[in-house]
C-alpha cells in the first residue's frame, strides 16, 4: 500500500465532511446561540427586528459558519488531497474548541488560562479521535441532522416564534368611553434613572444639577416615594403602561398586552409612539417601528456569542449585551463586581458612530419626539434609554473622547468606590435633564402646556453606589435601583406638590383614566393616585421615603457642592475647582512632567454637541513614587481633580480626571499643578509637557 492510497481513507469525502462540519457547528454555534435568542425574544422587540430578519437571521447561524467551513474544505481539495485534509482538520478542531468553550461557560470554568488551553486541547483531541474511532466520525455524521432540530426549535417552538405570527388587530378592548381630552397625554419613560440622583441630602429636588425636574416639581405632583417593581424594561415598562401585574416570562408587546395606554386611546386619538424597547401599539393604531437592518442582527449576534463562549477576562472587552436590548442577558452574568463605567468596549460599539442607540441618539430622540407634540389631541409616548449606561456625554450634550480605565485597589480588584461612575452617570442625567427642559419650552412657547397632561418618570434605577453596581436588584442596592422619579401633571394643573405616600409605576394608568375622567371596563392592579384609594399591591422597597434620603445624603459626602463644579469637587483640594488660575500664586515649576492621551484634538474642539475630553486621560513622569494630587486647569480655570492613579510595572503613571465643562470651541489651553498649602494660601506649582 503506497502513500496515495492512504490519503483518501485520512480524508474523508466531501460529503462526508459536509456532514461532520454541520453536526460540529450544530452543537458549537447554532444550539447556544439559537437557543439563546429564542429564550430572549426581548431582544428582537429591542432591536426592532421582523418576522424576515428573525426567520434570515436563524438561517444565517444555523448554516453559514458551516457553509463557510465546508466551501473551505472544498477549494482547498483543488489544490490535493493533502491540503484538503489539513483545512478539514483545522476546521473541524476549530469547531470543536468553540463547543468546548461553550461546554466550559456553561460548567462555571471562566478563567483565560484555563479554559482557553482546555478547549483547545479539547479541539485537537476531536481531529484525532475522529480519525481513528469510526463510531465517533459516523456519530458527528448524523449530528448533522441536530442542525435542522435546533433550527426547527427556535423558529416553531422558542419563545422567539411567538414574533413570527401575523400582527394582529387591538382586539378585547371591552367598553370604553373617553371624553374630549382638551389636549395631548404625553408620557415620557426614562430608563436606569434612580430617584436619588435627583436628591439633595435633605431630600429636596437639586435645582442647580436638575433645573428642568425642578420646573416640573413646580406644576406638577412629584411622588417622591414612588418606585418600581421590577428592575428589567421588558417588564417595567408594559407594567407601567398596563396597570397590570406583567410576568418576566411576558414578551413586552401589544400581542401579550392588547390592553395599555396606547390602545386605550388609539381608537378615538392618533397615538404617536418612540420605543426603544416595547412594542406595545398596534399597527392598525401606529406606524411599524423602522427595523434595524440585517447587518446589525448579525453583528449583534456575533457580540451575543462571543459572550457566550469567552472567559471572563476577554468578554470584558466586549460590549455589555443589555444596552437598549430590553435588559437582554441579564441571566448571564453574575450581580456587577465593579463599575461598569469600565466598559471601553461599550463606549465604541455604541458611541463612536453617534447612532440612535447611543446617548447622544437618545438624548436627539428625546428632543426630535418632544419637539413633534402639538397642542391636538393624541397620545405621545416617547421612552428613551436615558441615562442608562454606558455614560459618555454630559450635562451640555457633549460626547466624551474616552472612558475611564480600570483602576487596581491594593487587594489587586477594582476601586471599589465607583466615584467616577456616579460623576458620570450624573452628568448623563444632566442630559436627561436639558431634554426635558427642551420638551417643557416647546410645550410652553406652543401654549400647550397648560391643556396637557403630562408624566415623566423612569422605568427603574441603577445603583451607582459600592458595593452592589447596576440595576441586578440586591439586597444592599433595592432601594436605589427601584426607587425611581414620578411626576404627573394633570391638565390645567399649575402649583406643584410632593406628595410622600406610596406610589407606584403600575399606577400610571390608572391614574390617568381618572384624571382624564376616562370610563373603562378594565381591570387594573395599581390604583390612582388622585382619587384617595389605597395601594393595592407592597412596593418592593421600604414604604418610608427616608431610605431614599440616606441614599441622596451619602452622594452628597462624595463630592463638595450641589452643582457642576460641586460634582467634580473631590480630594483634599477640592476646594480651588472654579477658581481662576490667575487669582492664585504660582511659583517655581514641579519637579513632575505629564501628557495628555488627548493633546492634539484640544487644539480643535467642535462645537456644541461634539466630543470632548470632559474624561481627561494621561501621564505623569518623573515620578517614583505615586504622584500628589494634582489640579487640572481648562482656559485659566480648575476644572477638576487627579485624586487616584494606576501604574502598569515601571512604567508612567497613568490617570483619569472627570473635569468641568470649561472647554470651548476651537483651541483649549489644558495645564496641571502641585498645589502647596501654606499659611498664606494655595500655592501652584506648573507642570511642564513630557515629551512624546
Amino acid at each position: 500500500m503506497n502513500e496515495s492510497d492512504d490519503i483518501p481513507r485520512a480524508a474523508p469525502t466531501l460529503g462526508a465532511a459536509s456532514l461532520v462540519l454541520v453536526g460540529l457547528a450544530a452543537v458549537a454555534i447554532t444550539q447556544p446561540l439559537l437557543d439563546i435568542l429564542g429564550r430572549h425574544a426581548e431582544f428582537f422587540v429591542a432591536g426592532r427586528y421582523g418576522r424576515r430578519q428573525i426567520v434570515a437571521l436563524s438561517l444565517i447561524v444555523a448554516w453559514a459558519p458551516a457553509a463557510v467551513a465546508i466551501t473551505a474544505v472544498a477549494v482547498a481539495g483543488l489544490l490535493g488531497p493533502r491540503v484538503r485534509l489539513v483545512v478539514y482538520s483545522v476546521t473541524v478542531a476549530a469547531f470543536a474548541t468553540l463547543f468546548a468553550l461553550v461546554a466550559l461557560r456553561d460548567i462555571g470554568v471562566d478563567g483565560v488560562w484555563t479554559t482557553v488551553p482546555v478547549a483547545l486541547a479539547l479541539g485537537l483531541a476531536t481531529i484525532a479521535a475522529e480519525r481513528r474511532i469510526a463510531p465517533l466520525g459516523t456519530f458527528l455524521r448524523y449530528l448533522a441532522a441536530a442542525n435542522i432540530v435546533f433550527l426547527a426549535t427556535f423558529l416553531f417552538f422558542s419563545r422567539t416564534s411567538q414574533l413570527l405570527s401575523s400582527p394582529t388587530a387591538a382586539t378585547g378592548l371591552g367598553d370604553v368611553d373617553i371624553p374630549r381630552l382638551r389636549g395631548p397625554v404625553v408620557v415620557v419613560v426614562l430608563d436606569e434613572f434612580p430617584l436619588t440622583t435627583l436628591l439633595r441630602s435633605d431630600g429636596s429636588l437639586n435645582e442647580q444639577r436638575f433645573p428642568n425636574f425642578a420646573r416640573l416639581g413646580d406644576t406638577s405632583t412629584w411622588f417622591r416615594n414612588a418606585s418600581s417593581r421590577s428592575a428589567r424594561t421588558h417588564t417595567a415598562v408594559p407594567e407601567m403602561l398596563t396597570g397590570r401585574t406583567v410576568h418576566d416570562d411576558q414578551l413586552p408587546t401589544y400581542r401579550e398586552h392588547p390592553r395599555n395606554l396606547l390602545t386605550l386611546l388609539g381608537n378615538d386619538y392618533p397615538v404617536h409612539r418612540y420605543e426603544v424597547v416595547t412594542d406595545l401599539c398596534p399597527p392598525t393604531m401606529c406606524d411599524p417601528r423602522r427595523p434595524n437592518s440585517l447587518s446589525t442582527a448579525v453583528d449583534d449576534s456575533l457580540t451575543i456569542y462571543g459572550h457566550l463562549i469567552l472567559p471572563a477576562s476577554l468578554r470584558d472587552r466586549l460590549p455589555k449585551i443589555d444596552h437598549a436590548w430590553g435588559n437582554f442577558g441579564d441571566d448571564m452574568e453574575p450581580a456587577t463586581p465593579a463599575p461598569e463605567y469600565t466598559d471601553e468596549a461599550a463606549y465604541g460599539k455604541w458611541e463612536s458612530v453617534g447612532a440612535e442607540r447611543s446617548a447622544q441618539g437618545q438624548y436627539r430622540m428625546l428632543v426630535e419626539r418632544g419637539r413633534a407634540v402639538t397642542g391636538d389631541p393624541a397620545v405621545h409616548l416617547i421612552h428613551v434609554a436615558l441615562p442608562h449606561y454606558p455614560w459618555t456625554i454630559n450635562q451640555s450634550g457633549h460626547v466624551t473622547t474616552d472612558l475611564p480605565v480600570p483602576r487596581e485597589s491594593h487587594d489587586g480588584g477594582y476601586d471599589s468606590d465607583g466615584l467616577f461612575g456616579y460623576q458620570l452617570h450624573t452628568m448623563q442625567a444632566g442630559a436627561a435633564d436639558r431634554a426635558i427642559g427642551e420638551l417643557i419650552d416647546h410645550l410652553e412657547r406652543r401654549g400647550i402646556w397648560d391643556d396637557a397632561l403630562v408624566s415623566i418618570m423612569s422605568d427603574h434605577g441603577s445603583s451607582v453606589s459600592p458595593p452592589d453596581f447596576g440595576r441586578k436588584v440586591t439586597a444592599a442596592n433595592r432601594e436605589e435601583v427601584l426607587r425611581v422619579p414620578m411626576f404627573i401633571k394633570a391638565p390645567g394643573q399649575t402649583e406643584g406638590e410632593v406628595r410622600d405616600d406610596v406610589a407606584m409605576t403600575i399606577d400610571l394608568v390608572p391614574s390617568i383614566v381618572d384624571l382624564l375622567d376616562i370610563r373603562a371596563d378594565w381591570e387594573f392592579d395599581g390604583q390612582s393616585l388622585f382619587d384617595g384609594s389605597s395601594p393595592t399591591l407592597d412596593p418592593a422597597v421600604s414604604p418610608d421615603v427616608e431610605a431614599a434620603f440616606r441614599i441622596a445624603r451619602s452622594h452628597a459626602a462624595r463630592v463638595h457642592g450641589d452643582d457642576w463644579i460641586g460634582l467634580v469637587s473631590v480630594g483634599d483640594h477640592h476646594d480651588l475647582v472654579g477658581r481662576h488660575v490667575s487669582r492664585l500664586e504660582e511659583r517655581r515649576p514641579s519637579d513632575l512632567q505629564w501628557s495628555l492621551l488627548r493633546q492634539a484634538e484640544l487644539a480643535d474642539l467642535p462645537a456644541s454637541g461634539g466630543a470632548v475630553p470632559f474624561v481627561l486621560g494621561g501621564r505623569v513622569t518623573n515620578a517614583g513614587a505615586e504622584p500628589p494630587e494634582l489640579v487640572v486647569a481648562v482656559n485659566g480655570r480648575i476644572a477638576g481633580i487627579i485624586h487616584e492613579y494606576k501604574r502598569e510595572d515601571d512604567g508612567p503613571w497613568r490617570f483619569d480626571a472627570i473635569l468641568a465643562d470649561f472647554f470651548v470651541s476651537g483651541a483649549n489651553a489644558v495645564e496641571a499643578f502641585e498645589v502647596e498649602r501654606t499659611v498664606g494660601g494655595p500655592v501652584l506649582h506648573r507642570l511642564a509637557t513630557a515629551s512624546p
